[in-house]
């Protein structure tokens, strides 16, 4: 999965691993690069057409080499979680 907020910009390569066996479904979004490894700990659903991942913000100190961020238990944005949601686009 690449980000990137805007076309031109930086864009950040993502792995995932999901799990749709669980309730809810889980997934883990991970970015490495030569200084750290990134992961984010969320959970999916697939509605009406739309994937929508719940997702902890990972945070840590500037010294670690991995940050993670806790895996939500319901979807709901807040402080510590970001709520994405992904529609196909019809072009």
């Amino acid at each position: 999965m690449i980000v990137g907020r805007k076309k031109g910009e930086c864009k950040v390569l993502y792995t995932f691993k999901a799990d749709a066996k669980k309730t809810p479904k889980e997934i883990d979004l991970v970015m490495e690069d030569d200084k750290r490894k990134v992961v984010g700990h969320g959970i999916y659903k697939l509605e009406k057409g739309r994937l929508v991942i719940c997702v902890g913000v990972a945070s840590g100190s500037s010294e670690d080499k991995v940050l993670e961020g806790k895996r939500p238990v319901e979807f709901k944005s807040g402080p510590e979680v970001q709520l994405l949601t992904f529609e196909p686009g019809g072009k």
